[in-house]
């Protein structure tokens, strides 16, 4: 990973903190922007038979429902009592991802999805992952299904960071300094918040590298996959056979691959924020899949 690169890329910009008052209960999301993006997708609607663990949910059915955002741990218990407080001995609404999809699931047969849950006076709805979120007991990871409600989750998380609300008060969550390699090291294998000055750009064939170190070998690199900047990439471009056997490159390293949303020339080296799953490859790094787990910090 030698050399900056002149590269147009997008990156979300860091949420707007949320402007409520000052206290230590969490925010009311019954009238939730979650609620109003999800109304026009397929719901059904779930009586909970139990609470399973701090992100799973039996129903009534014997299927079970993952909230698919991270708490402290499936033996959180925090985040338990509150899943119990908000959906025990209620009903949930599962939403689909898109208008016209059946809910989804994932490899293990659990439901996944936004979910909404009657409010407990009035017929108004609040979001479960908003909930959650909103108390410091959960963060986001950008799972595909939950396409309603990704950017106030964002907005929610941010503010139960700036307070200092459950988890983010007792250290169990944190956001990990980019530019300290060794400390965020040692949270290899686990979900992480990292966030740093960018200090060096490079390119491949298989994708961008953004490192927050000078040495490569050692550093933490946030690794943007080839299909994510440039996406309208035919399969064979993305490395599939061709006629006749041969392999297409998976990623030119033409100046003209770009995603640029934002237009922020890498050359700029901004502060980033971003999160995923460590692992080790030379040093920490998150590949990501989805662009919007990097936000660029003002």
């Amino acid at each position: 990973m030698t050399g900056a690169v002149a590269l147009l890329v997008s990156l979300s910009a860091v949420p707007a903190p949320l402007h409520a008052a000052e206290s230590t209960a969490a925010p009311d999301y019954r009238q939730s922007t979650s609620a109003r993006r999800c109304a026009d997708r397929t719901a059904i609607s779930f009586p909970v038979r139990s609470i399973t663990d701090s992100e799973n949910v039996l129903l009534d059915d014997g299927r079970e429902y993952n909230i698919g955002i991270l708490t402290a741990g499936l033996d959180d218990e925090a985040a338990r009592s509150a899943l119990q407080d908000l959906v025990g001995g209620r009903s949930i609404s599962i939403f689909s991802p898109q208008k016209g999809e059946p809910i989804g699931v994932d490899r293990y047969g659990r439901l996944r999805g936004d979910a909404m849950v009657p409010a407990t006076r009035g017929k108004e709805r609040f979001s479960l992952q908003e909930s959650l979120v909103a108390r410091g007991l959960a963060r986001v990871t950008f799972d595909r299904p939950l396409v309603c409600s990704l950017q106030a989750l964002l907005k929610a998380e941010e503010e139960a960071r700036r307070r200092k609300l459950g988890h983010w008060a007792s250290g169990l969550f944190s956001v990990l300094d980019a530019n300290d390699a060794a400390a965020v090291a040692a949270h290899i294998g686990q979900f992480a918040i990292v966030e740093g000055q960018l200090r060096r750009t490079s390119k491949s064939r298989k994708g961008l590298y953004l490192n927050f170190g000078r040495n490569w070998r050692s550093d933490v690199t946030i690794f943007v996959p080839a299909r994510l900047l440039n996406p309208r990439q035919t399969k064979s471009q993305r490395g599939g056979r061709r006629p006749g056997g041969l392999t297409a490159p998976p990623f030119s390293k033409k100046a003209g691959n770009t995603i640029s949303n934002l237009g922020l020339k890498l050359r700029a080296l901004p502060r980033l924020r971003a999160r995923g799953w460590l692992d080790h490859r030379a040093g920490p790094m998150i590949e990501i899949h989805n662009l919007e787990q990097i936000e660029k910090l003002h």
